[in-house]
């Protein structure tokens, strides 16, 4: 087994946590659209994940996970070293939260290639620390980062355009839906020609 998907999740948490014991080779996990898991099925849930050392994508969008649920999740980058994929897109996390997690990535040497946070709560004090964390090469893999829908302003474009070769793998970025005015050409366009080879799309609509 490979991939597991379950959508219906909402009795037998702590019973399902134990069976990933025997699913060693399990890489990819999707638990999306189950917005009743309690806060100790998340946690139970975690202790879980910690048993996958192959886990390579962990998608967990639409399941009203909190700053709280994200300290759980963090907890599994000791053990999960494979990890290239999450996914906590419409969510409630807020910055801190967002700063949690990618202070523990640097933490814990994961180099992610998709981070996708689109539709939670985070603001410019949380990508700061995204940008602080990309100084020290935590993001060098990083090919999709989707984090429309968020509370970024134009402090966040500033920050951003300032690693932006520090994310030498980069190729697709989404801004879209944000607290953005005009004053972000300030920031974008001196930096256009410094950007990596591989950017293909760079999404700040509405």
């Amino acid at each position: 087994l490979r991939c597991l998907k379950i959508e219906t999740m909402k009795v037998f948490i702590i019973d399902f946590q134990k069976e990933l014991t025997y699913f060693p080779n399990l890489k990819i996990i999707n638990l999306s659209y189950n917005d009743s898991i309690s806060y100790s099925g998340y946690e139970a849930l975690c202790e879980g994940f910690k048993k996958l050392n192959n886990l390579s994508q962990l998608i967990l969008s639409s399941n009203n996970i909190s700053d709280k649920v994200m300290e759980y999740i963090c907890n599994i980058f000791e053990q999960c070293k494979k990890l290239s994929v999450i996914d906590l897109s419409i969510n409630i996390i807020t910055s801190g939260g967002f700063s949690h997690f990618c202070q523990n990535l640097s933490k814990h040497k994961i180099k992610l290639s998709e981070m996708d946070f689109y539709k939670n709560k985070i603001s410019d004090d949380g990508f700061k620390t995204f940008c602080d964390e990309a100084n020290n090469d935590t993001f060098s893999n990083l090919q999709k980062l989707n984090l429309g829908h968020n509370e970024l302003g134009n402090d966040s474009m500033k920050n951003f355009s300032s690693i932006f070769l520090k994310c030498i793998n980069l190729e697709e970025v989404n801004f879209s839906n944000n607290n953005l005015t005009d004053e972000i050409t300030l920031y974008f366009s001196p930096q256009l020609n410094e950007l990596v080879d591989n950017i293909q799309k760079i999404d700040i609509s509405n």
